[in-house]
């Protein structure tokens, strides 16, 4: 008798599979479908329903990447498995990075075959993870972007990275879309979208720092290297202290090093890479550089994560590469 069910099970799964779409080899099959929700920055929770199950049933998951299954095919590498029989299960992500959009896929494996269900998408958000156990306080620049700041010593620095678009008197600094050695004040955005401003800020070219019409917030100004040096005496030169813990903006190749960081002062430094020929605001994950604006010539402080330490450098630089800024209050 059960060789009898097993039979019928298995007319029953060939008559699905033949009714099914077969997209660019791929088999599509409505009995499969996904739903996403509690979507932060690093996680979310996956909901399949598979609404036919057949006693041949080998393995069930979804495959999780961030192409598209028409740039990309789903393959075993991505395929996560759920861990239980029921006809509908639940994943939880909760490795993800912050700002990233992903691409779903529910799958059932048979002997046979495997299918797929309609493709989802879904996009994490992003957002500074700001020290809860520092006081902060405010400033605005001629735009009306907000930024918190904070006290390190007897300093107090912003909080956030610049992301003015004006000087100080209303003029416009130019925005690129493309790096370039330009020989005038500049500025870019993370991966070419302003859409980053908020986390990221903007990079600005040496020009941009060092223009007579400024472009600090009145009473502020580009933080100098004597302003950078004492900021560092402060943490014992030591940069975990000025690096935000988030596992959204600081990594070391596939690894993840965020425990690293103490961000005990609250200024939140998140690593927004570099803006130059030929590399053009690369995602690289566990370096951050910011401009001294001293006039005589470019110099740049750079924090770096390694696993299990984290370092400053100083050095000169090209007056055309483009930075974070962080001003200081006078």
């Amino acid at each position: 008798m059960k060789k009898i069910y097993t039979f019928i099970f298995s007319l029953i799964l060939i008559s699905i599979l033949s009714s099914c779409d077969k997209n660019d080899g791929i088999i599509k099959d409505e009995s499969l479908s996904t739903s996403v929700e509690n979507i932060t920055p690093y996680s979310a929770k996956i909901t399949v329903n598979h609404t036919f199950e057949s006693p041949n049933l080998l393995k069930k998951g979804i495959a999780l990447s961030i192409l598209s299954s028409s740039e990309k095919q789903p393959s075993s590498e991505n395929f996560i498995v759920a861990d239980n029989s029921d006809t509908n299960f639940i994943i939880d992500l909760d490795n993800l990075s912050a700002g990233n959009t992903y691409f779903i896929i529910p799958f059932a494996i048979y002997p046979s075959d495997t299918i797929f269900g309609n493709e989802i998408k879904f996009t994490t958000e992003d957002y500074l993870l700001f020290n809860p156990s520092v006081q902060y306080g405010l400033v605005t620049d001629i735009d009306q972007n907000k930024y918190k700041t904070v006290q390190i010593g007897d300093q107090v620095w912003m909080a956030e990275n610049l992301r003015v678009t004006r000087f100080r008197n209303g003029e416009p600094i130019m925005i690129s879309e493309k790096q370039k050695n330009l020989l005038s004040p500049a500025l870019y955005w993370y991966n070419n979208s302003e859409n980053n401003k908020e986390v990221y800020g903007a990079y600005y070219n040496w020009f941009a720092v060092t223009d007579e019409r400024n472009i600090a917030p009145e009473g502020w100004r580009v933080a100098t290297k004597s302003d950078w040096e004492k900021l560092f005496r402060f943490t014992g030169n030591k940069a975990d202290p000025l690096q935000e813990v988030s596992t959204a903006h600081w990594k070391f190749g596939d690894e993840r090093f965020f425990n690293v960081n103490s961000n005990s002062t609250g200024f939140t430094a998140v690593s927004s890479g570099v803006a130059m020929q030929p590399i053009y605001q690369g995602k690289n994950g566990n370096w951050t550089s910011f401009w001294a604006s001293d006039k005589t010539a470019p110099y740049k402080i750079s924090l770096f994560l390694y696993p299990n330490e984290t370092t400053i450098q100083e050095a000169w630089d090209n007056f055309t590469n483009g930075y974070s800024i962080r001003c200081i209050k006078e």
